[in-house]
Order: C-alpha cells, then sequence, then structure tokens
C-alpha cells in the first residue's frame, strides 16, 4: 500500500500545474492516497480532462485568449475576460490587482450583476401585477425560468388550457397575444442560471485571495471559461431587455384576450375552435419570430454553442455523482431505507466513499456546493482541518458567507452545514497554549 501510495503522489506532482506551486491541495492527495490508490488514480485523469474547456472551445478568439504582456484574455463576446487559458497565478494576480484598467473590469463584472438583476426584478414585478404566474402548475418553482418553461409547453397545444378558463386560461391568452413577451421569455431562457454561475465563480475566485480556498489550474480554468460565458451572455440579455422593456400595462390587449378565450370556449366543433385559436395568435407568432432575430442573444448563440454544451455535460456528469455521495453518508439512513450494500459498511468507510464520490464531481463542476461540502466532511472527518479547511471555505463563499465578514452572517439563521463550515473556518488549527501564570 505504501509503494502504491508514493507512485499516486509522483502522478500527482506530474501533473500540478509549474506556474501555480498551491494548484493542487494535500487535501486531494489525502484522500486519493485513502481511498485507494489504483481506483482513484485511474478515475481522476479523465475527469480533469473533461473539467477543462477543450482546446478551441473556450470562444471564437480562443487564439487570442493567451495572456502576455501585451494582450488580454477575450469572452466569448469579444469583450475582455478570465480566460480559460489564464495560468492560476495570473488569475489570482488579476483578482488581487489595484490597477484601473483591471478595476474597471472587475467593477464590470459586478455591475453586470446588479443590472440584471433589477431588470429580471422589474420583469418579475410587471408579470405579477398581469398575474401570469397563474401558469404555473402546483408545486413549481415560483421563477422566471419556470414560468418561461412553463409557457412553452403550454404553447404546443393551448386550446386545451384556454378552453378550461380561468385565470391560468387569461395568463396564458394575454402571452400568446404579446410578441414582446413571447420573445422576452425566449430572450431570458436560463437568465438565472447565467447570474448564478457569473456570481458563484467570482465568489469562489475571489475566496482564494481573500481567505483559504485553493484550486488546481484545471478548476480556475473552468470556472474561468463559465465566467466569460456568463457574463458575456448577460451582456447581451442586459441589451435584449432594454430594447424588450415592459410598458406599464401588461394587460393591454384585454379585448383580443376576451376573444380569445371565447373563441377557445365557444360551442363548435374542436377543429374550427383550434383554427379560430390559430387564427388570432399567427401575427403575432410571426412578429416575435422577425423580433427575436434581431436580439442580441440570437446573434451570440452560434459563438457560445459550444461552450453551453460543454457546461450542459459538465453538470450533467456532476449531478448523479453528488446524489450518490449524499447518499453514502450514514446520515442519509435517516430519510430513507439504508441500502443493503452502504449498512455493511462501517461509518468510516461511508464516510471516505461519499468523499470519493465528492471528489469525482467537483471534477466536472468545481461550483457544486453540495459537493465542495461533502468533500470538506470528508476531508475534516479522515485528516482534519489543515485539509478542510479550504473547501469549507469555498463551500463558505458559496453560501454568501465570509467567515471574516461579520455582516455576511450576523443575523442570519445558519443551517446546519453553514455552522459547521463556518466554525471550521475560524477555529485554530493548533489551540493557543496555557500561557503560565506569575513570572
Amino acid at each position: 500500500m505504501f509503494v502504491r501510495s508514493q507512485q499516486v503522489v509522483r502522478w500527482l506532482s506530474a501533473r500540478a500545474v509549474p506556474s501555480a506551486p498551491c494548484a493542487l491541495p494535500w487535501a486531494h492527495c489525502a484522500l486519493v492516497l485513502a481511498l485507494g490508490a489504483g481506483a482513484s488514480a485511474r478515475s481522476a485523469e479523465p475527469s480533469s480532462v473533461a473539467a477543462a474547456p477543450p482546446a478551441g472551445l473556450a470562444h471564437p478568439h480562443a487564439g487570442e485568449a493567451q495572456r502576455s504582456r501585451d494582450t488580454e484574455a477575450l469572452a466569448p463576446d469579444g469583450r475582455r475576460g478570465l480566460g480559460a487559458l489564464t495560468p492560476l497565478n495570473e488569475l489570482l494576480s488579476l483578482l488581487r490587482s489595484n490597477a484601473e484598467p483591471d478595476r474597471a473590469f472587475k467593477l464590470e463584472l459586478d455591475t453586470l450583476v446588479s443590472d440584471l438583476k433589477l431588470q429580471l426584478d422589474q420583469v418579475r414585478t410587471a408579470y405579477e401585477q398581469a398575474q401570469l404566474f397563474e401558469l404555473l402548475a402546483p408545486g413549481d418553482p415560483r421563477g422566471l425560468d419556470a414560468l418561461h418553461a412553463r409557457f412553452e409547453e403550454l404553447a404546443e397545444d393551448p386550446l386545451p388550457t384556454l378552453a378550461a378558463g380561468g385565470k391560468r386560461a387569461t395568463a396564458l391568452a394575454q402571452v400568446l397575444l404579446d410578441a414582446r413577451m413571447q420573445v422576452r421569455a425566449r430572450a431570458l431562457g436560463d437568465a438565472e442560471l447565467e447570474l448564478v454561475e457569473l456570481e458563484n465563480g467570482l465568489r469562489v475566485l475571489r475566496a482564494a485571495t481573500d481567505g483559504f480556498a485553493t484550486f488546481t489550474q484545471v478548476e480556475a480554468s473552468n470556472i474561468a471559461a463559465r465566467i466569460d460565458l456568463a457574463a458575456s451572455w448577460l451582456r447581451a440579455l442586459r441589451n435584449d431587455l432594454a430594447a424588450l422593456r415592459v410598458p406599464s400595462d401588461v394587460r393591454a390587449h384585454s379585448e383580443q384576450v376576451a376573444q380569445l378565450l371565447s373563441f377557445a370556449a365557444a360551442s363548435e366543433g374542436e377543429g374550427v375552435r383550434r383554427a379560430n385559436v390559430e387564427r388570432l395568435c399567427e401575427p403575432q407568432r410571426k412578429l416575435a419570430e422577425l423580433m427575436g432575430a434581431s436580439l442580441f442573444t440570437t446573434r451570440l448563440a452560434p459563438s457560445v454553442e459550444s461552450l453551453v454544451h460543454w457546461r450542459a455535460e459538465l453538470l450533467r456528469a456532476a449531478a448523479p455523482l453528488v446524489e450518490r455521495a449524499e447518499r453514502a453518508l450514514p446520515e442519509a439512513d435517516r430519510n430513507a431505507p439504508p441500502d443493503a450494500t452502504l449498512a455493511a459498511l462501517s461509518k468510516s468507510e461511508r464516510v471516505r466513499r461519499s468523499g470519493q464520490l465528492a471528489f469525482e464531481a467537483l471534477q466536472h463542476d468545481p461550483l457544486d456546493e453540495r459537493a465542495v461540502w461533502l468533500m470538506a466532511h470528508a476531508s475534516e472527518f479522515h485528516y482534519g482541518l489543515l485539509q478542510s479547511r479550504p473547501w469549507y471555505d469555498r463551500y463558505l463563499a458559496l453560501r454568501r458567507i465570509r467567515s471574516h465578514d461579520h455582516r455576511s452572517y450576523q443575523g442570519r439563521k445558519l443551517d446546519p452545514r453553514e455552522t459547521e463550515a463556518l466554525q471550521a473556518v475560524q477555529r485554530q488549527l493548533v489551540p493557543d497554549p496555557q500561557r503560565p501564570r506569575g513570572l
């Protein structure tokens, strides 16, 4: 076992990034050794390859993305970005920099987040006033993403919903007769996901400059590419929402709405009713298609299609691993019947297995907060604070908590995982020795 462990350490050291001496946290090495050298070594390499953007995929200007003294990395929309090819030490230097161009770049990213949140709040308020959230089914999350997805589903065959009448039918009729609203729904798409991607990416990278979080080069490239992708999309979306601003009264088509509902509930046969509904909705649908073709996000889409697919594959690969890692914890037996295979293992073995699965998930998605906490918990259980603290601090950053800033958690009711992470990060590595009394 000792010989195999040495081989794994040499294997990991050979893959460490020369420009980032601390790129591979020793928590990784300790966990790999504990989980079994052979199995972990076999699983780590392909995961690392999958986590980084493939060559040429980062953005259309990938050849220009390498940072040097004379050039800067570019995001997919051609604006300045972090750069998936930027070495980790240069990336952290940029985040620490007080140079005016760097400060302006970082301020632009923060302003982008606040601008989009303000615009989304305005859209959400207007939709609530128009009672468009009545489209949601019981149990649906009350968010814009869920609302737009539900509209796309109902718009494929609106007649049954319109004929049923009620608030839901009225809400659907309003959207079907408003081209601007349809275009806005398509433009927003995964806007909330892009906001989360940008915010979480910036938080965890900054946690490496003001806290204990550490990253490998592959993780940093993964996060930087996703930040650039989200920022590019959100900049285009900000322009689209400005052009598609919500009017003061989104219920301006009341007469057409009443007519559409009467057509759907008429006594004629289904074919006649469906034709009448289609005839009334068709002009707005065609107008929406014409408007949608000129959107900034529409023009950006071909440039980021490969990156979006790469990110979706990473998230899809990480999700089942995180679920298995959660289930491997002994505490999971309280909420579900214990698995026979897991029940036969000791607590130590189950925590180790949970950490292994979380580690594999993080090779795909280093921003998954559940996987980060599971990795921290397993490292703390087996090796103590020295290895677990970087993971706990990354988890706190994802939860908008900074251990050195009491304003981020004062007056906030922390859940058990947040409490465990905060206490761990604030705990001293070595307790202060008792000071002798007297002389």
